[in-house]
């Protein structure tokens, strides 16, 4: 089986782009550098790293071979994979790596699988689609996760046999089916985690590291207490800093008031160091020392700069999210005085049937793209205007002054903004589930975009090896296009799933 892989819409265009990421990627609105120049700059790298992870070990360079550069992408463990667009991640890396390579600068890609994460919701979000039952499918351990012995969680530790049970039962029925040997590898994988109970963490390694056999793919776990004592030196120094957050909290503003939009939000500022045991993460807080040295792990505020720092990558590969945060995070790169890696925007696509019209696809992205542009817009508008009243209120009835007022009523607007955002995504979610009622339930699961909610591993079962080769095939035509200032989605033409393979 071949599987078709055409080019579609200009990707600052589609659903699920803010307005920072399609500025980025057309080089338009004053952002800079341009995704382009980024990925130019990527490739000039210059040979040999430094890499405290290559001294100490952590990563093998090779017998005799100077240590290489990295390509980093990274992602927490999740159901059967994680989302679509953690393979899309990791074969960008992937490709880019072997551009590297092939231009002279050894190069290797480095998944960060962010193990030591505690957001069970979204590691429990992705869906498989069983092609005999015609339904979508979660984990078994959606509604364990709800109770309080799994509060505070990471990812990485939670256990195979309550999490990916089903998944190996379906995974097994796969390869009996199909006979792709990689899908059978994977069903051999999934009944072994869950016979031995292993966690979710050695699970995710061992299946990303067998989808890219082959490649130079290294799997880096989050928590792997090798990694955090070769940062352990530089954690102690940067928890020294006085309010870290603050410059973090300034970009943001400068953000909002350009247009664009702060993505991290007041408990990332206020809380950027957690401590790990006994696979429980919990606040660290201010002041702490002692015995929590070993165990203390970066939040969102550090978790970038020390990755940067350990692996001194030629280029990070980063979806939308990641690419608005780490443009907040840039004065706290300046502080820290570690320097910004190159941002390498990731391949998006979709999985439509053979059959598919993708013209009437190409329709509803621009509508979809349309719809959301002007929810976020009158959204932000919404937002502007009640925290300015808000502040007024504070300081001219309340007596607050003006300080705490604006920041009080920044604060307390961002909740409203979350609530007002997530009611008119289940709105258009609503119109989305109506317009394509007929189109098979994997394409655009619960109204979402599939490479946001169709698990990863989930595909590969579906579609075998075939659709790995269509995927690195695309990321090589995604670098292709980039550097020519044309990022787009790309389209895989596959069957329709048959109830027997």
């Amino acid at each position: 089986m071949t599987i078709e892989v055409r080019a579609g819409s200009l990707l600052a265009d589609g659903p699920g782009t803010t307005r920072l990421q399609a500025d980025w990627l057309s080089g338009k609105g004053g952002v800079s550098p341009s995704a382009a120049a980024e990925i130019r700059r990527a490739l000039e790298a210059p040979s040999g790293s430094t890499c405290p992870l290559f001294r100490a070990g952590v990563i093998p360079s090779g017998q005799g071979a100077p240590a290489p550069r990295t390509v980093v992408t990274g992602q927490q463990p999740g159901f059967l994979g994680g989302p679509l667009y953690t393979l899309f991640k990791i074969a960008t890396a992937v490709a880019l790596a072997a551009r590297l390579s092939r231009g002279g600068v050894r190069a290797v890609p480095v998944f960060w699988s962010g193990d030591d994460d505690s957001d069970l919701n979204e590691a429990l979000s992705s869906l498989g689609w069983d092609p005999a039952e015609r339904r979508l499918f979660a984990s078994e351990g959606v509604a364990l996760a709800r109770s309080p012995r799994f509060r505070n969680r990471t990812v990485g530790s939670l256990e195979s046999r309550s999490f990916s049970a089903g998944a190996a039962r379906w995974l097994h029925q796969r390869a009996g089916a199909g006979g792709d040997p990689l899908v059978a590898d994977l069903a051999a994988l999934w009944a072994r985690a869950v016979a031995e109970d292993w966690p979710w963490s050695r699970l995710a390694a061992a299946a990303w590291s067998a989808c890219f056999a082959g490649t130079d793919l290294l799997v880096v776990s989050g928590d792997d207490p090798a990694l955090h004592a070769a940062g352990q030196d530089v954690v102690a120094r940067w928890r020294t800093l006085d309010d870290a957050g603050e410059p973090v909290r300034a970009r943001g503003q400068e953000l909002t008031a350009e247009g664009y939009h702060a993505q991290l939000d007041e408990r990332s500022l206020r809380h950027p160091w957690y401590v790990v045991e006994n696979g429980r993460r919990r606040i660290l807080d201010p002041g702490a020392t002692g015995p929590v040295e070993g165990r203390v792990r970066p939040g969102v505020l550090f978790r970038s700069p020390l990755q940067d720092l350990l692996l001194e990558p030629a280029a990070v590969v980063v979806g939308p999210g990641e690419h608005a945060y780490l443009r907040q995070l840039e004065p706290l790169y300046r502080r820290l005085g570690v320097p910004r890696a190159p941002l390498v925007p990731r391949l998006g696509g979709w999985l439509l049937p053979e059959q598919a019209a993708y013209g009437q696809l190409e329709r509803w992205l621009a509508a979809a793209a349309g719809r959301e542009a002007a929810c976020a817009e009158w959204t932000d508008a919404w937002v502007r205007r009640n925290a300015s009243e808000l502040a007024g209120f504070l300081t001219g009835t309340l007596g607050v002054d003006a300080p705490r007022a604006k920041s009080l009523a920044e604060g307390r607007t961002r909740r409203w903004r979350r609530g007002l955002a997530a009611m008119l995504a289940a709105e258009d979610r609503r119109r989305i589930r109506d317009d394509h009622a007929g189109a098979p339930p994997w394409v655009l699961p619960h109204g979402l975009r599939q490479e946001r909610k169709l698990a990863s591993i989930a595909a590969v079962g579906l579609f075998g090896s075939p659709l790995l080769e269509a995927v690195r095939n695309a990321a090589e035509q995604h670098l292709d296009r980039g550097l020519a200032g044309e990022w787009r989605e790309f389209h895989f033409g596959v069957p329709e799933p048959a109830k027997d393979g």
